[in-house]
């Protein structure tokens, strides 16, 4: 990774919204290597009506 010796760890896989930049982060620092989940579900209002991400 860049010529940077990491770990044979990787830190993942935890589903939506669970994964950020404070465990992945945290989880390089201490030499594995980190993942962000970038997958987000769609939300519903009270009517069912999709709610915008962005």
């Amino acid at each position: 990774m860049s010529g940077r010796e990491v770990l044979p760890l990787i830190e993942g896989g935890k589903g939506v919204s669970a994964t950020n930049g404070m465990s992945s982060g945290s989880w390089a620092a201490a030499g594995g290597v980190g993942t962000v989940s970038a997958v987000n579900a769609d939300s519903y209002d009270e009517n069912g009506n999709r709610i915008p991400q962005i």
